[in-house]
């Protein structure tokens, strides 16, 4: 089985981290890593998280605040893993994500991103509605979010995420790995995030 690296952006999200954590530790993937990234907390309870960690066994990296696109990054290079999952500290995954998208890339190496529905949590409830994949589609909107698994050397090719961008990073790296792979969707609801 392949080692899967998830990593964890965290800026002042220490009332979703533990959930975030969790979620991915409680994976049936058998060779997990788990790295979060603290991209310069400022929150005095994030940053006691971040210093005294809770999750046994999860890398904790700090760096002055860059933004998500370098934590990323940063999370990515100190990974093992030869694919990568980001997930965002207000997200959480179910138990099998990692597994079924893991199983995916390993029995077809034309496919470059892994990604399933997702659902909103909190005060907005219900499916997060994403239009059918298509390329030219993809040329002019964001139709997947952050949480997709990929792998590590795609990233290395295309890259990484780039930092210079607010808006739009997760869209401009999905972008420039499907103009050389194929994309599928595991149509099932895997990733749950805060609406």
């Amino acid at each position: 089985m392949t080692r899967v690296s998830v990593v964890i952006p965290v800026y002042n999200a220490h009332e979703w981290v533990d959930e975030a954590a969790h979620s991915v530790l409680n994976q049936d993937h058998p060779d997990l890593e788990v790295i979060i990234v603290d991209d310069g907390s400022t929150d005095p309870k994030t940053i006691a998280l971040m210093e005294n960690p809770p999750w046994h066994g999860v890398k904790v990296i700090r760096q002055d605040n860059a933004g998500s696109a370098a934590a990323r990054n940063a999370g990515i290079t100190a990974a093992t893993g030869d694919y990568i999952l980001p997930v965002d500290a207000d997200d959480y995954i179910a138990p099998t994500y990692v597994s079924k998208a893991a199983q995916i890339l390993d029995s077809e190496p034309t496919i470059g991103i892994v990604y399933a529905q997702a659902e909103f949590m909190g005060d907005a409830t219900g499916p997060w509605q994403l239009p059918p994949y298509s390329l030219k589609l993809m040329l002019t909107e964001g139709i997947i979010f952050a949480t997709a698994l990929f792998r590590k050397q795609d990233w290395f090719t295309v890259g990484g995420y780039d930092e210079t961008l607010y808006f739009r990073k997760d869209h401009d790296f999905w972008l420039k790995i499907a103009l050389n792979a194929l994309l599928t969707n595991i149509h099932e609801s895997m990733m749950f995030c805060v609406g």
